[in-house]
């Protein structure tokens, strides 16, 4: 089957998970977990697929970390290898998702990413407007107070410090969402993130607009299959 859907401008986004949770968030109801729940998730089951043990965790491949003895004032630089430090971060609640991305002017799943993608459910959410779907989020997201962000997660080497990285987190914490080491590149995830300072919940069920015009469910065999192209 191919299809044509979208345009450079406004790509879709893809969720992919069983038919029960798809049915609910086109209705508008999802669970949203935050980011430590993911790191709890591979360390409990092993699972390194919807698990990451760094996520939302800056990762340090080599460096130095000075500390200073406040009674004293005795500073103690400490050498630092492979280290992940948490973040303030990780109590936000994330909506996960796969990115549409073309290469000359056109995308299909490989088949390395078809096999990674059907471990997620039977079924995927279509999301074919992305910038409507955002924003419906966003005013059900701002009458409970969240602060929204989203964007397409960026992959890092984890045996290599990442300049890119460190200099988005001057920009805000917040960025630490949208890095992931590389062995997650083949999901090629889309994400949208929500805060608030002193959410202490692993999850949320979060509420918004039916998306039911938005969107399209169909199942993952044939959601797999679908070649998008950029309309002219």
């Amino acid at each position: 089957m191919e299809k044509l859907i979208g345009t450079s401008v406004n790509l879709p986004i893809i969720k992919f998970q069983n038919k029960d949770i798809i049915d609910n968030i086109q209705s508008g109801k999802m669970y949203l977990k935050n980011l430590d729940w993911f790191r709890k998730y591979e360390e409990e089951t092993g699972d390194s697929v919807v698990g990451d043990l760094l996520e939302g965790m800056l990762h340090i491949s080599e460096g130095y970390m000075k500390i200073t003895d406040l009674e004293t004032d005795q500073i103690e630089v400490l050498k630092i290898n492979d280290m992940a430090i948490k973040t303030a971060f990780s109590n936000a609640f994330v909506f996960c998702s796969s990115n549409v991305m073309l290469t000359e002017n056109s995308f299909a799943f490989s088949e390395e990413q078809k096999q990674i993608l059907k471990t997620f459910g039977d079924t995927a959410l279509i999301i074919t407007n992305k910038e409507e779907f955002i924003n419906r989020i966003y005013r059900a997201a701002t009458k409970m107070d969240f602060k929204v962000f989203y964007g397409p997660v960026n992959y890092y080497r984890k045996d290599e410090d990442n300049v890119n990285m460190l200099a988005s987190l001057l920009d805000g914490i917040h960025n630490i969402a949208f890095w992931k080491r590389d062995d997650y590149v083949l999901q090629q995830e889309f994400r949208i993130v929500l805060w608030k300072e002193g959410t202490r919940d692993e999850y949320i069920k979060f509420e918004m607009d039916d998306i039911s015009d938005i969107s399209k469910s169909v199942s993952i065999d044939e959601a797999l299959k679908i070649k998008f192209e950029r309309l002219n």
